[in-house]
This record gives structure tokens, C-alpha cells and sequence, in this order.
């Protein structure tokens, strides 16, 4: 276990878990003991196995001990605070896990005007992502994806933590979580909240954008949620709860999720609950299929 205050420390900690060969288990935990801001590309978390061998099979808690510190982008468009995995094919078994937990908070960067070019958690084929305790991620502002990015075949397993004060800037945002059409990624959620993100959809008008966009969840290929809470932007919910798209041309409301499966999609403005399950099996049963009427 290492004791982590500063860039410094931190990609210590990382070159020396990559560099490790005699623990057996492979588990690793990295503890937060003082806010870390970051203003260099070379100071970001890049759990890569692909091209780092180092990192092959092996699992990385990252944590505060529930004392609230903090993970700071301190430079706009320098990249994704943590990125996980990285494309080429490695056998089964070898994929890298980071996992987030405690109370530690990871801190965005961006603005309306000049938003930021990266999520702040980055998956890719062979890396796996777990959200848990009550780790955070919010103040991201970017085009795709503030909160977490799934490219590749990544593997995201929400289990509790929040994603939460994010806004997303383009036109086809997803901004809580991203799981672009056709990437084959993985977003499991079973604990935790997903709330007060924001998605202001930039589009010209035409029948081919009028409903996408998502300031929740945003997702294709496998997702499941069997718990948690994915807050839409109904009166009843607290305003700053509310996961609100901002957009000139609205049709449907899909605040909550936007689920998209062989070219259908699928869709819930209104809060999912922790008894609301989906499945992307058969989503109809937990989300809206969106019939055009036109077609």
C-alpha cells in the first residue's frame, strides 16, 4: 500500500506497482492522504496493459480512507484524469481493474466556452473500471462523456459513488456516462447515484438529431442496472438532483438515459430508481421504445 500527497508520489506509486512481480494476488491499493491537483499530461493515472505489460492482470484500489480528499484537473485539455486499458488483444484474464472508492472526489476542468477534450475516467478494451464507497466525479465539462467514457470494449461497474455536476457540450452528448453506438462496451450498475449533469445539445434541426442526447447515461451494448439511482428531471425531483438536457429543438425526454440497440432507441426522462431495473437484453422492459410516427 502507498501513502500518496503529489504528482510526484502518485506516478511513484504507479511505477512501482507496474514494476512488481512478487505479489501474489495482484491487488494493489493507492491511498489519497492530501488533494493532488494536476496540470501536466504526466501526471494523469494511465493504467494502460496493453503498453505496459506491467500492469497486466493486476488490480489498483484507489481510495482516501474516507477523509475526503481531492483529485483535481488543474489544467484544461491535458486528458482524462484516470484512463483504463488500451486497444490490442491480450489473453483473458489479463485485463487491468482500477477501482475508486472511500470519499476521495475527482475534480474536472472546462468550461461552456472551451470545454475540456476528455472524461474524466476513460475506458478502453482491457481495462476495467469500478465506482464504489462514496467516491465522486463531477465539475467535468467536455463534448463526450464528462464523467466516464466508455470506448473499445471497456468495462465500467458502478457500485456506488456518485457522478454528478457534469455538463456535456456537442451533439450527441451523453454526459454522466458514454457508451458510444457500436463499441461493444459494458456498463453494469448496481449501487450508487447519478445526478445534477447536464447536456446542452448543439445541432442543426433535421430529423436525424431531433432526439439524441442524454445528461444521464447514454449507452449501447451491455447495460444492466440492478440498483442505484439514475435521477431525471420530473417537478418532483429536486432541481439540483436533476439530470436536465438544455436544447433548442427538443422532441422526447431522454434526461435520464438514452439507450440506443440495433438502430432503436430507447429512453426514460423520468427517474430510474433503486428498484427500477434495465436490462439491455430486453430494454422495453425497463425504458420507453421511441416509435416515430412518421416512419
Amino acid at each position: 500500500m502507498a501513502n500518496v500527497n503529489s504528482t510526484q508520489r502518485l506516478a511513484q506509486a504507479l511505477e512501482i506497482i507496474a514494476a512488481d512481480t512478487e505479489d501474489a494476488d495482484n491487488e494493489y491499493t493507492i491511498t489519497i492522504t492530501g488533494d493532488i491537483t494536476l496540470t501536466e499530461a504526466g501526471h494523469l493515472i494511465n493504467i494502460n496493459p496493453v503498453a505496459n505489460t506491467g500492469f497486466q492482470g493486476k488490480k489498483i484500489t484507489i481510495t482516501d480512507n474516507n477523509s475526503g480528499k481531492r483529485l483535481i484537473l488543474g489544467a484544461n485539455r491535458i486528458g482524462a484524469v484516470i484512463t483504463v486499458g488500451g486497444s490490442g488483444s491480450l489473453p483473458a484474464g489479463t485485463e487491468a481493474t482500477v477501482i475508486l472508492t472511500g470519499t476521495l472526489t475527482v475534480v474536472g476542468a472546462g468550461t461552456q466556452e472551451t470545454p475540456n477534450n476528455a472524461p474524466l475516467v476513460k475506458m478502453a478494451r482491457n481495462g476495467i473500471f469500478e465506482l464504489d464507497g462514496s467516491a465522486k466525479l463531477t465539475g467535468n465539462t467536455a463534448r463526450q462523456g464528462a464523467g466516464v467514457n466508455l470506448e473499445s470494449r471497456g468495462k465500467f461497474y458502478m457500485k456506488g459513488g456518485e457522478i454528478s455536476g457534469n455538463t456535456i457540450i456537442g451533439s450527441f452528448p451523453g454526459c454522466g456516462v458514454y457508451s458510444s453506438p457500436g463499441n461493444n462496451g459494458a456498463f453494469e450498475m448496481s449501487g450508487g447515484v447519478i445526478a445534477g449533469n447536464r447536456a446542452v445539445v448543439v445541432y442543426e434541426y433535421n430529423d436525424l438529431y431531433k432526439y439524441h442526447g442524454t445528461a444521464g447515461v447514454y449507452a449501447s451494448g451491455v447495460f444492466r442496472k440492478t440498483g442505484g439511482i439514475i435521477y431525471g428531471n420530473e417537478d418532483a425531483v429536486a432541481e439540483q438532483l436533476r439530470n436536465t438536457i438544455i436544447a433548442e429543438h427538443p422532441v422526447i425526454n431522454t434526461s435520464a438515459v438514452y439507450y440506443e440497440k440495433s438502430m432503436v432507441l430507447y429512453y426514460k426522462g423520468t427517474t430510474l430508481w433503486q428498484s427500477d431495473s434495465v436490462n439491455s437484453e430486453s430494454p422495453e422492459d425497463g425504458l420507453i421504445r421511441y416509435e416515430d410516427e412518421a416512419q
